[in-house]
């Protein structure tokens, strides 16, 4: 009797998060499946028309044409961001886990931006990044005589700032992750190697990387993830008035709240958000098969 009430014993430690996986993210994605089927401005009621959203993106049209290019802004900021973030993160874990005591100073002081909200990182780079006084700029003329750029107004500078102003924000959860996984690697393998004749960067390839693999690999779909998502960087920094101008800077969550919340068209919306979601598991299945060796499998 004992030991088959044990068998429901893990079942309740998993149960709260069961709870919060079908209420936060099963049920909203049934109900966003079903609303992409249907036209609905809140107020009337539901008018249900098959598959005509999706045929309306797939088409020629004003959706079509939005819809597309906020993909294809979002695409291009994560083909940029997600790279230089997975290895700049993946070199400062590895010089971390080389210092003695320091590395918690550093760790913290790399960790710190992540704590901060999306308006106190926003805040903080337009006052860095600000044409007339901003440090950015003072030090870009002082130091080879450039002139102010304006990074908050034209294309490549908006994409710049917006890619260097992510990665110091979330670089520090990243190098986290790979401290954790450098750990698992016995300093043996190394020690072996030094004495084979293997210098540090042979080291990195041949020992950390190979060790770390599924690490880079979760790394790689988090932040994958997490940058397909982009709104508040780009919203809160260029503004309004200039993303109307800056058609290059307005990316797929834009698009898809303007069609909701403005346009009062949550089908279309949701449709959007669908075809959003399938985009990035088509993108994290592919990492899956860069990453993952058939051993693993």
């Amino acid at each position: 009797m004992k030991s088959h009430k044990s068998a429901y014993v893990p079942y309740m430690f998993i149960a709260p998060h069961l709870l919060v996986f079908f209420v936060f993210l099963v049920i909203p994605t049934l109900m966003g499946m079903w609303i992409s089927l249907h036209n609905w401005d809140y107020l009337t009621p539901a008018k249900f028309v098959g598959l005509q959203n999706y045929s309306k993106l797939f088409g020629s049209g004003i959706d079509h044409d939005n819809f597309l290019l906020g993909m294809k802004n979002t695409t291009v900021f994560v083909l940029v961001t997600v790279p230089i973030n997975v290895t700049l993160s993946l070199v400062f874990a590895s010089l971390l886990n080389q210092m003695g005591r320091i590395k918690n100073v550093l760790r913290l002081l790399f960790y710190f931006p992540v704590v901060l909200s999306v308006t106190c990182v926003v805040t903080t780079w337009r006052f860095l990044s600000d044409m007339n006084n901003g440090v950015i700029n003072h030090y870009l003329k002082m130091l080879f005589g450039i002139e102010p750029i304006p990074w908050n107004t034209k294309q490549p500078y908006l994409l710049a700032i917006l890619v260097m102003m992510t990665i110091w924000w979330t670089i520090g959860r990243n190098i986290l992750y790979y401290i954790a996984g450098l750990t698992d690697i016995s300093p043996q393998l190394y020690e072996a190697s030094a004495i084979d004749g293997a210098n540090k960067i042979q080291q990195f390839f041949h020992i950390t990387i190979p060790g770390i693999m599924r690490v880079i690999l979760f790394v790689t779909v988090v932040e994958t993830i997490a940058q397909f998502n982009i709104f508040g960087q780009p919203y809160l920094y260029a503004g309004t008035q200039f993303l109307a101008e800056i058609k290059s800077a307005r990316v797929a969550l834009m698009v898809i709240r303007d069609t909701a919340f403005k346009e009062f068209r949550m089908g279309m919306a949701s449709a959007m958000s669908i075809l959003l979601g399938i985009v990035i598991i088509v993108f994290s299945s592919i990492q899956f098969k860069l990453f993952v060796s058939p051993s693993d499998k």
